[in-house]
């Protein structure tokens, strides 16, 4: 029997769906897996960064082409 672990999000704990998490930076050298509801409103924050409600780091969107989307 083979146990699947699945990414969560940073931002909200939920299990990300996606096959491929999409990256958001917390601006001290750390990029984090997010789900992409959660990636809608880090884009939308734009520079001031988008603060997840359970606490944590601001969250950023990365530049086009910084980082792949995938693991």
């Amino acid at each position: 029997m083979t146990t699947q672990t699945r990414e969560r999000c940073f931002a909200c704990d939920r299990v990300i769906r996606d096959r491929n998490p999409l990256r958001a930076d917390t601006r001290d050298a750390q990029l984090v897996f997010v789900g992409s509801d959660c990636y809608r409103k880090i884009v939308n924050a734009d520079d001031d960064g988008y603060q997840p409600p359970k606490g944590g780091p601001r969250l950023f969107a990365l530049p086009a082409g910084a980082a792949p989307a995938g693991r």
